[in-house]
């Protein structure tokens, strides 16, 4: 009966630690997909982050029974990591990239506005030049 508890510990574990690695490889693919401007790939990466979450909740008890193995939890921590490390350049991509979209909306508004003016000033000068 202890050789199943263990056995089923060690596989909980195991499941534990593919769904975390598997997220942090959606959060990396997320970063490239952002950095390609690859709208299509970043919501599927974005669903697949979603349902791996969703995974890890319902794991999060193998990950309790996993901290009472530090043997097993050293290789989790090593993944958990490099998960955070993902999680925080996955962050700073998404904030430089808003910043990016806001300026690039910020010069098409000026383009805008200035494309009206050139118009208008067009339109002055044909008037004078018609009646002088």
């Amino acid at each position: 009966m202890q050789l199943k508890a263990t056995i089923d510990k060690e596989k909980l574990g195991s499941e534990y630690l593919i769904v975390v690695q598997s997220l942090s490889e959606e959060l990396a693919c997320a970063t490239v997909a952002i950095a390609r401007n690859d709208i299509e790939a970043l919501d599927k990466h974005i669903a697949a982050q979603q349902t791996i979450c969703a995974q890890l909740l319902s794991l999060a008890t193998s990950r309790q029974q996993l901290q009472a193995n530090p043997v097993a939890w050293s290789s989790v921590t090593c993944v958990l990591r490099t998960l955070i490390h993902n999680n925080m350049v996955y962050s700073a991509l998404l904030a430089a990239s808003g910043r990016s979209h806001q300026v690039v909306l910020a010069l098409c508004r000026v383009y805008k506005e200035s494309s009206a003016h050139a118009a208008d000033q067009d339109q002055i000068t044909r008037t004078l030049s018609c009646e002088v």
